[in-house]
């Protein structure tokens, strides 16, 4: 679908289609083709100089959703966002289930070595993949990891990795 009439203040479309949906739509993924999606904003009303005013007034306010982190650029991050809810205010138990998923026995951190720059150099330059994927294919290609998990289909084309495209809703942990 695209939109008829003028956009709404921000939407989502389908990087693999350029299918739109509206910003509030809860499918993870386009429901045209299964790609990712991306959100996108009109411009702001405000000019430049007006942003940064505002950016830097909030940077020195109390501590609070407006002071701090990603809402303190709201309106070029999520314009329509009236109430703004962040960790821990809104409960959220996403650093729950990151902590679980990094604390289990059979995960491996590993160090970015001389061998895995050198490896994700030669990736980047053969493939065209972005810096930091070629660096995460490297890593899983120097280590011999059996699997690389994704949702972004362009790494499945990365030779001696078995790449595995993550597909529907996120299974919970």
């Amino acid at each position: 679908m695209k939109f008829q009439t003028q956009r709404p203040e921000s939407w989502q479309v389908c990087l693999a289609c350029g299918h739109e949906m509206t910003e509030l739509d809860p499918h993870p993924r386009c429901s045209a083709c299964g790609g990712l999606l991306e959100i996108r904003h009109r411009p702001p009303q405000l000019t430049r100089a007006e942003l940064i005013d505002r950016f830097t007034e909030r940077r020195g306010q109390r501590p609070g959703a407006s002071a701090s982190g990603v809402w303190r650029f709201r309106e070029i991050v999520l314009p329509s966002a009236d109430e703004v809810v962040s960790h821990p205010e809104g409960n959220t138990p996403l650093l729950e289930r990151f902590d679980g998923f990094f604390s289990r026995g059979s995960l491996e951190i590993v160090d970015v070595s001389s061998d895995v720059i050198e490896r994700a150099t030669e990736l980047r330059a053969k493939h065209d993949f972005r810096a930091p994927d070629a660096v995460h294919l490297a890593t899983a290609l120097v280590v011999g990891a059996d699997v690389f998990l994704t949702g972004d289909r362009t790494l499945k084309r990365c030779p001696d990795l078995d790449v595995q495209l993550l597909t529907g809703p996120h299974i919970a942990p």
